[in-house]
């Protein structure tokens, strides 16, 4: 009984210090933290209003995006000639703000956890969005 005690203070213990899962390696732990906390005390009602929010942003996003011309120009040249710094935690409509043109295609990923998007665009560039902010960037 000891022994099985022991086993889950250990435990116990090692969850309390590696936090949650989704969090790892991100650099503001906290705030991912207590949004997961958050995630898990919803209601069903709250998750249902949450997943109507993400997907009329993602319907909006996706209607902006359809209204760009599609280029062959490297991002951050459309055919205004405005270049803009992106940067991570964008919405996908400020991106498109910032002068990034229409992606030449987007591959969208829905899981329990979210959506996820890759805009894919010339010369190997890559935004990837999740749940519609962007969260990383790779040319």
């Amino acid at each position: 009984m000891k022994l099985v005690f022991a086993l889950l203070l250990t435990l116990t213990l090692m969850k309390a210090v590696a936090g949650h899962p989704k969090c790892a390696g991100s650099s503001e732990q906290e705030k991912c933290e207590a949004f997961q906390a958050q995630l898990a005390a919803e209601t069903p009602a709250e998750k249902s209003a949450r997943a109507k929010k993400l997907e009329a942003g993602r319907l909006a996003t996706t209607a902006k995006v359809s209204q760009q011309p599609l280029t062959s120009v490297s991002p951050g040249q459309c055919a205004k000639g405005r270049i803009g710094r992106v940067s991570i935690g964008m919405s996908a409509t400020d991106v498109l703000d910032h002068g990034w043109c229409k992606p030449n295609s987007v591959n969208r990923t829905t899981t329990a956890s979210g959506t996820s998007e890759q805009w894919v665009y010339s010369g190997r560039n890559y935004l990837y969005f999740t749940d519609g902010r962007l969260t990383s960037i790779q040319n």
